[in-house]
Protein backbone atom coordinates (compact mmCIF):
# COMPACT_ATOMS: atom_id res chain seq x y z
CA UNK A 1 0.00 0.00 0.00
CA UNK A 2 1.58 3.06 -0.81
CA UNK A 3 2.13 6.10 1.55
CA UNK A 4 0.35 9.08 1.49
CA UNK A 5 2.06 12.36 2.38
CA UNK A 6 0.50 14.45 5.33
CA UNK A 7 -1.83 17.57 3.94
CA UNK A 8 -1.56 20.26 6.36
CA UNK A 9 -3.23 23.88 6.27
CA UNK A 10 -2.98 27.24 8.49
CA UNK A 11 -5.85 28.75 9.19
CA UNK A 12 -5.93 32.51 10.82
CA UNK A 13 -8.81 34.47 12.30
CA UNK A 14 -9.56 38.15 11.75
CA UNK A 15 -8.89 40.12 15.30
CA UNK A 16 -11.24 39.90 17.65
CA UNK A 17 -14.16 38.06 14.83
CA UNK A 18 -16.13 36.88 18.32
CA UNK A 19 -17.71 40.10 19.40
CA UNK A 20 -17.97 40.86 23.22
CA UNK A 21 -21.66 40.29 24.23
CA UNK A 22 -21.36 42.86 27.09
CA UNK A 23 -20.25 45.63 24.74
CA UNK A 24 -20.73 44.68 21.50
CA UNK A 25 -16.93 45.11 20.69
CA UNK A 26 -14.21 43.09 18.84
CA UNK A 27 -12.91 40.30 21.61
CA UNK A 28 -11.47 36.59 20.95
CA UNK A 29 -10.68 34.90 17.93
CA UNK A 30 -11.56 31.57 16.48
CA UNK A 31 -10.15 29.54 13.32
CA UNK A 32 -11.64 26.83 12.24
CA UNK A 33 -10.97 23.60 10.62
CA UNK A 34 -12.85 22.05 7.73
CA UNK A 35 -15.26 19.13 7.98
CA UNK A 36 -12.37 17.20 6.00
CA UNK A 37 -10.12 18.35 8.51
CA UNK A 38 -8.72 17.88 11.93
CA UNK A 39 -7.49 20.95 14.37
CA UNK A 40 -3.78 19.34 15.60
CA UNK A 41 -2.39 22.90 16.60
CA UNK A 42 -2.81 25.95 17.52
CA UNK A 43 -2.23 29.42 19.07
CA UNK A 44 -2.63 33.22 19.01
CA UNK A 45 -1.87 36.97 18.62
CA UNK A 46 -2.83 40.20 20.84
CA UNK A 47 -3.19 42.97 18.90
CA UNK A 48 -2.09 45.15 21.59
CA UNK A 49 1.37 42.97 22.58
CA UNK A 50 2.93 45.49 24.52
CA UNK A 51 -0.27 47.05 27.23
CA UNK A 52 -1.89 43.53 27.09
CA UNK A 53 -0.72 39.36 27.30
CA UNK A 54 -2.56 36.30 25.53
CA UNK A 55 -4.72 34.97 28.13
CA UNK A 56 -6.07 31.56 26.62
CA UNK A 57 -5.07 29.46 23.42
CA UNK A 58 -6.61 26.27 23.79
CA UNK A 59 -8.37 24.15 21.34
CA UNK A 60 -11.99 23.93 20.84
CA UNK A 61 -14.81 21.96 19.04
CA UNK A 62 -12.30 21.67 15.41
CA UNK A 63 -10.53 24.68 15.29
CA UNK A 64 -8.54 27.19 18.20
CA UNK A 65 -9.24 29.92 20.25
CA UNK A 66 -7.48 32.89 21.51
CA UNK A 67 -8.45 35.41 23.94
CA UNK A 68 -6.46 38.45 25.37
CA UNK A 69 -6.12 40.77 28.29
CA UNK A 70 -5.54 44.43 28.43
CA UNK A 71 -3.74 46.45 30.79
CA UNK A 72 -4.07 50.22 31.56
CA UNK A 73 -1.03 52.08 30.74
CA UNK A 74 0.04 52.91 34.23
CA UNK A 75 -0.30 49.51 35.73
CA UNK A 76 0.18 45.59 34.85
CA UNK A 77 -3.24 44.65 36.65
CA UNK A 78 -6.20 43.33 34.21
CA UNK A 79 -8.03 46.51 33.16
CA UNK A 80 -11.56 44.82 32.12
CA UNK A 81 -12.22 47.89 30.39
CA UNK A 82 -9.50 48.16 27.82
CA UNK A 83 -10.03 45.80 24.65
CA UNK A 84 -7.50 44.20 23.12
CA UNK A 85 -8.61 41.86 20.10
CA UNK A 86 -7.10 38.52 19.72
CA UNK A 87 -6.41 36.60 16.66
CA UNK A 88 -6.38 32.65 16.76
CA UNK A 89 -4.34 30.41 14.89
CA UNK A 90 -5.18 26.79 13.41
CA UNK A 91 -3.18 23.80 11.96
CA UNK A 92 -5.21 21.52 10.30
CA UNK A 93 -4.55 18.18 9.05
CA UNK A 94 -6.34 16.49 6.22
CA UNK A 95 -8.20 13.65 7.85
CA UNK A 96 -6.83 10.41 6.08
CA UNK A 97 -3.82 11.59 5.26
CA UNK A 98 -1.99 9.63 8.00
CA UNK A 99 0.51 7.12 7.23
CA UNK A 100 -0.68 3.60 6.25
CA UNK A 101 1.48 0.76 6.96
Amino acid sequence: MPIKRATTRFVSSEYGNIVNPDNGMPDAGYAECNQDEVVIAGGGNCADGVNGWLHTSIPQGNGWFANCYGRSPSSWLRFPDRENPAQAYAVCLKKNTALNG
